[in-house]
């Protein structure tokens, strides 16, 4: 556990940040536009998997999709020949849907998250302020079990996270639990629904400037508990394993706005072929910012429709 970040990859990291703080989000899979041209051409020079395809495709929609089975068979073969191993994250997930699956990441790929989480939350009018001597992040579990640990955000001034199990077996006491969150003061908080909801049964007195519900879909009911107990933004982020963070709820637009800018966006039918702009349909990713698993017509599982509203690209229902 642990940021891992070795000193010469902080600027990097930090400069990734400042580049996408507030570049314009385009999903369409059009390869009229150069970054995914670019992302295509070298994921297929590239990686061996793809190198199976052959030539360059005239459109996204030319090249076969993959799936979770696909990563979960043989992930290697979605490893760059080139990346280096020294450094090479193995991280395992079975995700919701039970299916074992290791990822191959890096230390500055899992920093990377916080860029499109600072992205979110300044939708909403939070800008971080945490630093030394401070908790930025607390992440909430609870499940009878599960890997809890500290660590430090350097891209922060090398302020605290903490993740931590809100299951009552995993305390000597569980009184304790509202103690130990008013000591460390999260500047946010972040969870799932079934952490958060658990959240709420504690009696502690630290309000965070916001909270974070990822891993499944955070109903309205639970939402409004939330705000009416903690008095800030919850938001329901929409995020996997294999992509990261995809795209942040925002009840004006009353859909999931997207927040990558190199991740293009097809929506298919149950044919493989891609529906018309608006329609409902499984999302599939082409692009992303791990470099140790580049994707190209990912197919997630997950269905929404892909629109434009108020000028903002976003996965509605």
């Amino acid at each position: 556990s642990g940021h891992r970040l070795l000193r010469e990859e902080l600027p990097q990291v930090l400069a990734f940040a400042d580049a996408g703080r507030d570049a314009s989000v385009d999903p369409r899979a059009d390869l009229g536009q150069s970054w995914l041209r670019d992302y295509v051409g070298n994921a297929m020079r590239r990686v061996p998997h793809y190198r199976r395809y052959g030539s360059a495709p005239e459109q996204i929609a030319d090249l076969p999709t993959v799936r979770r089975g696909d990563l979960a068979r043989d992930v290697a073969a979605f490893v760059p020949d080139d990346q280096p191993l020294e450094r090479l994250i193995n991280f395992r997930t079975t995700g919701l849907t039970g299916q074992p699956l290791l990822i191959a990441s890096h230390p500055q790929v899992a920093a990377r998250y916080l860029a499109f989480h600072e992205r979110a939350l300044r939708r909403f009018g939070i800008e971080l302020s945490s630093g030394p001597g401070d908790v930025g992040v607390m992440l909430v579990g609870w499940q009878q079990r599960c890997f809890t640990y500290v660590s430090v955000t350097p891209q922060r001034g090398e302020c605290g996270l903490a993740k931590i199990n809100l299951h009552e077996d995993d305390w000597r006491d569980a009184a304790d639990r509202g103690p130990y969150i008013d000591a460390l003061k999260p500047e946010v908080i972040t969870g799932d629904p079934l952490s958060l909801a658990a959240l709420l049964a504690i009696d502690f007195a630290h309000r965070p400037r916001a909270i974070l519900s990822t891993s499944m879909t955070l109903l309205d009911g639970l939402r409004t508990a939330l705000q009416a107990r903690f008095d800030c933004p919850v938001l329901d982020v929409y995020s996997l394993n294999e992509a990261g963070p995809i795209a942040v709820f925002d009840p004006a637009v009353d859909a999931h706005v997207l927040l990558q800018p190199q991740m293009a966006i097809e929506i298919l039918d149950g044919d493989g072929e891609p529906v018309p702009l608006g329609e409902r349909g499984e999302i599939t990713l082409t692009g992303g910012f791990n470099f140790c698993l580049p994707l190209l017509r990912y197919r997630t599982g997950d269905h929404a429709a892909l629109e434009l509203r108020d000028g903002e690209w976003v996965l509605a229902g």
